[in-house]
């Protein structure tokens, strides 16, 4: 397996607080679209959920489950990748009232109380997702902001 080329990068940082009722993948690709940002992840979010909808990873089979879950969970872990155009790339961690933990590949998730979010810009950098015949999906691909 080849590894892709390393693209390195000055760092900008945005923070941003979403409020009870928003829905935190919807109100995130706002964000990169307003302000315009081409390769920015998730550096840091901490807050809770009332409701959430996750991908579970694929069985043996290749077959996945989605599941929506309507109950106030605390955000434990929020990464990933976004871009302009792109619908992004979030994985999360949350802890239910009983202190047990789910994870997965974010759909949606409705803010409960708040949701405080750094989010990082690479700032010489470009992503985009491209179709990978490796994998069968869009797949990310860095490259050197051109100015």
């Amino acid at each position: 397996m080849a590894c892709r080329p390393v693209v390195s990068s000055a760092l900008k940082c945005h923070v941003l607080r979403l409020k009870p009722g928003d829905a935190l993948k919807a109100s995130l690709r706002r964000v990169i679209s307003d302000l315009k940002l081409r390769a920015a992840f998730v550096v840091s979010c901490v807050g809770s959920v009332q409701s959430v909808t996750l991908r579970y990873a694929s069985d043996m089979d290749g077959n996945s489950r989605t599941e929506t879950r309507k109950e106030r969970m605390e955000i434990l872990s929020l990464t990933g990748t976004l871009s302009g155009n792109d619908r992004g790339h979030l994985h999360a961690s949350l802890g239910d009232v009983n202190g047990h933990v789910i994870g997965g590949h974010v759909i949606e998730m409705e803010i409960y109380t708040t949701a405080e979010v750094v989010i990082g810009e690479l700032t010489d950098a470009n992503f985009e997702r491209v179709g990978d015949s490796e994998t069968g999906c869009d797949e990310l691909v860095v490259s050197v902001r051109k100015t």
